[in-house]
């Protein structure tokens, strides 16, 4: 039996590297806005990014804790776990996104419930799809 949890926002966005999806998963609108480094606000892009051949990456003295999120394609990551997009469904202004993380501990399945603001500047983190008040991440550029 598939173990299905919400992961606090430090472990799934420090796991952030998205891969793999089903069959609709690239269809869905808003998985291209989602592209790129973000970092909690509480932070500076300069702490948890270096520059890289394609885009950004993480820093090697990083904290597996840092409340930060990789994506590229279909892959999220964060410092901590690496995780494949399976599948992207939409609830209102929130996407809802179904993961297969591994850390260097485990494997699971996991959802994570996000939304992105009009201007693409700031990605908000959801607890579940009816919490009113996300935690900010904004995005960092190279």
């Amino acid at each position: 039996m598939k173990k299905t949890a919400v992961l606090p926002a430090m472990t799934v966005f420090g796991l952030l590297a998205l891969g793999a999806g089903g069959a609709n998963a690239d269809k869905s609108p808003g998985l291209s806005s989602l592209q790129g480094a973000w970092v909690e606000q509480s932070m500076n892009c300069e702490q948890v990014y270096r520059p890289a051949k394609r885009g950004m990456a993480y820093r090697k003295d990083v904290s597996v804790f840092a409340p930060a999120i990789l994506v590229s394609g279909r892959r999220l990551s964060t410092p901590g776990a690496s995780c494949s997009i399976q599948k992207v469904s939409n609830k209102g202004d929130r996407m809802i996104l179904d993961l297969a993380c591994t850390t260097t501990i485990t494997t699971s399945h996991v959802k994570a419930y996000v939304s992105v603001s009009d201007d693409g500047a700031a990605l908000y983190r959801y607890n579940d799809d009816i919490e009113k008040v996300g935690s900010r991440y904004d995005s960092c550029k190279p």
